[in-house]
């Protein structure tokens, strides 16, 4: 990542995988080239006229349980503003803890 003074930052441990796992839930489905099955199905489940919660939960568990270092999901709560919807997880990893959100 780029640190703020602009350089090249290096981070390892419970960080870099809580990092990882925020960025693999980002993925949209059919966006990865290489993995195009791969991903939450936004489209479905996030963006529409009717959010699935449930759906959107197990959309976005199991991708965050693809990422490297991650062995369990503790909780994951969603919240519903009008059109904009949000989580909030708490994950363990091969390092201890991490709460991720988006």
């Amino acid at each position: 990542m780029i640190g703020g003074d602009g350089n090249i930052l290096v981070v390892s441990g419970v960080e870099a995988v809580s990092q990882t796992a925020a960025h693999y839930a980002q993925t949209i489905l059919n966006e990865m080239i290489q993995d195009y099955d791969r991903g939450v199905p936004f489209f479905i489940v996030a963006f529409g006229p009717s959010v699935s919660i449930p759906q959107f939960y197990a959309a976005m568990k199991a991708r965050i349980m693809q990422s490297p270092g991650v062995t369990a999901i503790r909780s994951f709560e969603t919240t519903q503003d009008g059109d904009v919807l949000r989580y909030t997880a708490t994950i363990e990893t091969i390092y201890g803890s991490a709460k991720i959100n988006g």
